[in-house]
């Protein structure tokens, strides 16, 4: 692209010349930022390709074992030091990746366990409800059993103490006295057979109470430990949260740190890339056999332009 000699605008005269320069010099403001943007955009391919050429300059001389320069003693320790660096950073990497790794694969081994083990614990409640389920409704019956035979017992000592306080009275005098104690004695009869029936409630209760308290015992038991399931499970999924945290910034710090050892060997390579550039020493560019060296310098030569 040819740039203008100068920077002055064509302008005629008149009135209509200077609407026109106005015009122009708009319109020419515009085409000016689209032509210096276009030139960056170049600008910034041209010193990408040549710092790459640079780059690969350097990583050429520095893997010649023939080639020979008085920059390559101190960038080859200089990459030494870099790489022992880098080396032990991406080690570091490894390790949090595989370090990551175990902490989830335990989370999820422990994850399958409590899903089991919650599974387990209420399966054997259900059995224990469909145990526990008939014995209450028996005890209930014989409760209710129970409480009809205290109403029964309740409803005849009644009787028997209103017919007594007849037999005792004066009206009864003129009543027919043997057949009021008749009555008290029927009476007795039946309260006597009823309380035939209170022992084998009893007894029923008796051997329903202990089965049902013991299935209680163990519903209580198994609760327990489903609780204590859900807690262990809950605090275990905290722990693991915080620790893959932790592990997740320590392996951002030394991730970031490999990645600023790799900018510090290729910052050292396209120093070193540069500084044969400059030198442009012949045993280099004239070395047999080196088709990839040859053009990796004619490239740096080509796409030279000065750095800021």
């Amino acid at each position: 692209m040819t740039l203008r000699p100068s920077a002055a605008l064509r302008r005629k005269r008149g009135l209509a010349g200077d609407v026109r320069y106005v015009f122009t010099a708009l319109f020419g403001v515009r085409t000016s930022r689209r032509e210096l943007a276009e030139l960056e955009h170049r600008q910034g391919l041209r010193q990408t390709s040549r710092r790459r050429h640079l780059v690969t300059l350097g990583r050429t001389a520095v893997i010649t074992d023939t080639f020979d320069h008085p920059a390559l003693g101190k960038a080859r320790e200089q990459l030494q030091a870099i790489e022992d660096e880098r080396s032990r950073h991406a080690g570091a990497v490894s390790a949090s990746d595989a370090e990551l790794e175990r902490v989830r694969r335990d989370r999820d081994t422990k994850a399958k366990q409590y899903v089991a083990a919650l599974a387990a614990t209420d399966t054997e409640l259900a059995e224990l409800g469909k145990k526990l389920e008939p014995l209450e409704k028996e005890a209930l019956i014989a409760r209710r059993r129970g409480q009809e035979l205290r109403e029964s017992l309740q409803r005849i000592d009644k009787k028997i103490a209103d017919t007594e306080g007849l037999h005792n009275s004066v009206k009864a005098e003129k009543m027919d006295k043997a057949g009021i104690l008749a009555d008290i004695a029927s009476l007795k009869a039946d309260r006597q057979s009823v309380l035939r029936d209170e022992p084998v409630i009893a007894h029923e209760l008796d051997a329903l109470n202990p089965r049902i308290a013991a299935i209680e015992a163990a519903r209580n038991e198994l609760r327990r430990k489903r609780g204590e399931l859900d807690k262990s499970e809950a605090e275990d999924q905290r722990r693991t949260s915080e620790l893959l945290e932790a592990i997740g910034a320590k392996r951002k710090v030394v991730e970031r740190a490999h990645a600023d050892a790799e900018a510090a060997r290729d910052t050292a390579l396209f120093e070193l890339g540069d500084q044969l550039y400059v030198d442009r020493p012949k045993i280099l560019a004239a070395r047999p056999g080196t088709t990839s060296t040859r053009s990796t310098m004619s490239a740096a030569r080509s796409s030279h332009v000065p750095i800021n």
